[in-house]
C-alpha cells in the first residue's frame, strides 16, 4: 500500500516528508512489537499520541484524544488576555477600601 503511494506521489512531483508522518496502533494490535514501515527509502514510526490540528490523537484499545493540551493553551490564551485588565481591578479595589 505505501509503495503504491510513493509511486503516485512520485508522478505527481509530490514529496513525502518522513519526518512528520508517523504510524499509530489502535485496538488490540496495540501492545505487539511492530516493525517501522517503510517509504521512500525511509522508516515511518510508531507512536503512542500525535497532534492533528492542534488535538492530540492517542493510540490503545480504543481511538482516544486528549484534550488537555488544548484546554491548557486555552487557559493561556484567556489569562494573557486578561493581564491588561489586572491592574486596573487592583486600583479599584483599592479605591474601596
Amino acid at each position: 500500500m505505501l509503495d503504491i503511494c510513493a509511486s503516485v506521489c512520485d508522478r505527481l512531483s509530490v514529496k513525502v516528508n518522513n519526518i512528520k508522518s508517523h504510524c499509530i496502533v489502535f485496538g488490540k494490535c496495540r501492545k505487539r512489537n511492530i516493525e517501522n514501515m517503510g517509504l521512500v527509502d525511509d522508516s515511518i514510526n510508531w507512536v503512542e499520541s500525535i497532534k492533528y490540528l492542534g488535538v492530540h490523537i492517542v493510540g490503545g484499545k480504543k481511538l482516544s484524544f486528549d484534550i488537555h493540551a488544548l484546554r491548557r493553551s486555552f487557559y493561556a490564551a484567556f489569562n494573557n488576555n486578561l493581564q491588561p485588565y489586572k491592574d486596573i481591578r487592583r486600583s479599584c479595589a483599592a479605591d474601596f477600601t
